[in-house]
Formats: structure tokens, C-alpha cells, sequence
């Protein structure tokens, strides 16, 4: 059986950079990320402390998301939330994440997961003879 894909490594984007700053801010994100998708049933387990705090050493695999959790990481909405913190928008500010998952919520996860990159690295090659 195949290793399932790390879509969040929270233990290593932390140790991308020893800088405080950078590594505050990669932890509110994290945070706040796991957060809006506990809130959202995106996850199959929890992920938070139990003060709520992101655990450090966390890894989420494609394997912890719901059906819709994998449509939602697959899709767009992640990487525009994260080019919004780069131009000055506050990392709690999660409107781009709620209207995406309104999106593939409206057309339904299997159907929104057709229109991106996933199938092109879970269905299996045609080998032709």
C-alpha cells in the first residue's frame, strides 16, 4: 500500500527557518487552518491540544481528511489564503477559506475534486500494450 501525502508537516515548515517571527507566524497559521477545519468537519481526528493549540510535531495525510477535506486542500482556496498573509492580510481572517468550501460544498466534493490536480495523482496510470 502507498505512503499517504503529507498536506500539512508542521514540525517541518517550522524548521524551514529558525527566525521567532517566522516560526510564530507559521504556527498561527497552522493553527489556524487546523481550526477552520475542525470547525468544519474536514478532519477525521483532532489535531488541537487540548489547550488548542496546534501540536508541533503534527502531520496531516490525505488519509486525516474527509472527502470534502481532500477537496478542499486540492482546491485553490489554501495557497489564495496564504498569498492574502503575504500581501498584509491577518492570518484569523478565514473569509477566502468559507467561500471556498461553499464552493465544493454547492457542487458537492467528488464533483469539485474532478475539476483539479487530484486525479491526476490518484488514478492509476493506463498502461497501453
Amino acid at each position: 500500500m502507498a505512503k499517504s501525502l503529507v498536506v500539512l508537516d508542521v514540525k517541518r515548515n517550522l524548521l524551514r527557518n529558525r527566525d521567532k517571527d517566522f516560526r510564530q507566524r507559521e504556527i498561527e497559521t497552522s493553527k489556524t487552518l487546523v481550526m477552520f477545519m475542525e470547525k468544519n468537519q474536514l478532519l477525521t481526528r483532532n489535531f488541537l491540544d487540548t489547550n488548542g493549540d496546534i501540536k508541533r510535531d503534527e502531520r496531516i495525510t490525505e488519509d486525516d481528511l474527509t472527502i470534502e477535506g481532500k477537496a478542499f486542500f486540492w482546491g485553490p482556496f489554501i495557497d489564495k489564503w496564504y498569498d492574502g498573509h503575504d500581501k498584509g492580510t491577518n492570518i484569523s481572517y478565514t473569509k477566502s477559506l468559507e467561500r471556498g468550501l461553499e464552493k465544493i460544498r454547492s457542487v458537492g466534493a467528488e464533483e469539485f475534486l474532478k475539476t483539479t490536480r487530484y486525479y491526476l495523482y490518484h488514478i492509476p496510470k493506463q498502461t497501453s500494450h
